[in-house]
Formats: structure tokens, sequence, C-alpha cells
């Protein structure tokens, strides 16, 4: 395999890492068209926390930092629909937790296999996670599930999530902060305690610039809590502008992050051909 191929496959192959995996599938009653309810099953799981990985005419995938925020994504997602449109659409959900790779916009592995697999098994109106991440849910959404036998099918002990017995006050309320950086026609977009990406010449970062004073691995972004900092790991540093403010060079050291800017690197935005735009909101 070439140098080119080789870079190409680690940076659209990344390393598995721990995440919670929502499948929600959907059908009409009587054969009634919903057009728009993808769309807004999709906004439902956003506005709990969750990045939409899948979305397509009957199945939403998406993918949450804990199995609590994915079961109170579902539950969210369940009594919306039972509320606007009851009894007309059918709704069965499954979550698991466990190792998910990424490839290019997509994912994969056994942890996404499994959760399509409990999804596939659920009835309407059900939402199913494993005995594993039932386990290890936090108790006041543990408290809601309760356990299934289905001997014979060959899987491993399943809960059911009893969404009805969800507090209203148990589903986030507000969509957490998230960090999207736009550079050329590409977009990432991260919302997860603790994710970070790395901005730099190299083909392995997260965000590859072709940018001449750019340094291989020039910055890395990271969330923690309700805060994005960027640390500057670069030899002739990182301009950052904020909308409406002074730019302001950084250089071995960290800075927050915050509303509307600009990223240039290496050089100072005034004489920068390119620049990374970013928000976080």
């Amino acid at each position: 395999m070439g140098s080119l191929e080789a870079s190409l496959l680690r940076r659209y192959a990344a390393p598995e890492r721990r995440t919670a995996v929502l499948v929600t599938a959907m059908s009409a009653r009587e054969g009634r068209v919903l057009p728009r309810w993808p769309e807004a099953l999709g906004r439902a799981a956003e506005a709990a926390g969750g990045r939409v990985v899948r979305q397509g005419r009957n199945e939403l995938v998406a993918l949450f930092a804990s199995a609590e925020a994915a079961a109170a994504a579902a539950a969210r997602i369940h009594r919306e629909a039972e509320r606007t449109l009851p009894g007309e659409l059918g709704l069965h959900s499954a979550f698991h937790s466990g190792p998910v790779a990424q490839r290019g916009h997509d994912v994969f592995g056994d942890t996404v296999n499994l959760t399509a697999e409990l999804a596939s098994r659920a009835r309407d109106g059900q939402i199913l996670t494993s005995h594993e991440t039932a386990s290890g849910l936090a108790p006041q959404i543990r408290a809601a599930v309760r356990a299934l036998s289905l001997a014979g099918r060959g899987v491993a002990p399943l809960g059911e999530l009893r969404w009805q017995e969800l507090p209203a006050g148990d589903e986030p309320g507000q969509r957490p902060p998230e960090l999207r950086l736009t550079y050329r026609y590409d977009t990432l977009v991260r919302r997860r305690e603790g994710d970070s990406l790395a901005i730099g010449r190299d083909p392995d970062c997260e965000l590859c610039v072709d940018m001449r004073l750019a340094s291989r691995r020039h910055c890395t972004l990271e969330r923690r809590g309700d805060k994005v900092f960027l640390r500057d790991h670069s030899t002739n540093g990182t301009f950052v502008t904020l909308e409406g403010g002074r730019e302001a060079r950084i250089r071995a050291e960290e800075i927050v992050l915050h509303g509307r800017g600009w990223l240039s690197l290496g050089v100072s935005r005034l004489l920068a051909e390119e620049l990374v735009e970013f928000r976080c909101e």
C-alpha cells in the first residue's frame, strides 16, 4: 500500500472510542405519509445533545456522550411522537454503549450492529437496551428499566426502558454548547465533553489544511464542560479573531474560544489567503 493510501486510511478510519449509540426506526400507520418526521426526529436527537450520523426515511442513528443522554433522547423522541401524532407514528428504538469506530462521516463496529439489531427486535413504542448498558445507567433512569427474557433468540439479556415512567425533568432541556469549524467546503462539529480535534497540514489531523505557514500539527481544540479551549503547538503561532474583537496571537499557550470568529495559522488574518471559521454555540 502506498503512502498516500495509508495516510487516507489513517485519516478516515479513526481509532475506536466508547460512545452511546441510539437507533430509532419509524413507520406511519395505515400507509400514511409523514415526510417531515425524519427531520423532526433528527432535531429532537440534536436538542438532547446527540450527533446524527445517519438519517433516512425510516431510520435515525445518533451518537451521545453517555448512555443516560441516549436514554433521555429516546424518551424525548417517543414522548414527542405520542404527544403530536398519537397512535399514528410507530417508533421503536434501542440504545447501547460501547466502542465505536468512525470512517468519514459514518460509524461502524459491533456496538452499532448490536444497537441496530436491538432496534429491529423492539415493538412499536418500545425502547430496548442491553443488560450491560442498563446496569451502568444512573439510578433514576435505571429504575425505569425492566428486564426482558428472550430465551432462544441468541442475544444477551435485555432491558426495556419504560419511557413513560421517566419524569420530564430527566430529559435534557437544552442543547449543549457545540463547536463548529468550517474550512473551505468542510465543516466539523463537536458536542461531547472531552471531544478534541487537531488542525494542521498532517493528513492525520481531523481538520487537514493546505496552508503554507501552518505546522503539521498546528493547534488542538477541546470541549471541556461549557467551554472550548484552543492550544497552540506551532512554530509561527495561531492568530485568533473573535467577531467584533481584535486579533490575538497565541503561541505555545491556551485560550478560550466563544461566539464566532476566525483562526489564521502561522500568519496574521490580514495577510492570510485562507481562514478557519469557528462557532461556539
